[in-house]
């Protein structure tokens, strides 16, 4: 085993982890079920600032693109009512 980065960029020396275990008396078997359930662990629930802005910057877009689509529907509505009252005169 070798220190690994997760895809989410946290630093992990699962390596030097396992050795510590088993320097403390946990069997090699164990001490490396635990470095891999650890490294698992880490890789699935911590989010760095980049991933945050990441996920900011496309809520941002999202929202861009819902608000201009309901301005183009509200545009389009009073263009219908307008139309509707020129054509009722």
């Amino acid at each position: 085993m070798s220190g690994q980065v997760s895809h989410m960029q946290v630093l992990f020396n699962t390596d030097r982890y396992r050795r510590t275990l088993v320097t403390s008396g946990v069997e090699e078997k164990q001490a490396e079920a635990m470095t891999d359930a650890l490294s698992g662990a880490l890789g699935e629930s911590v989010a760095t600032k980049y991933d945050l802005d990441l996920a900011g910057r496309k809520l941002q877009i999202t929202l861009y693109n819902v608000v201009t689509a309901q301005t183009l529907v509200i545009i389009g509505a009073v263009i219908a009512i307008i139309k509707c009252m020129h054509a009722g005169s």
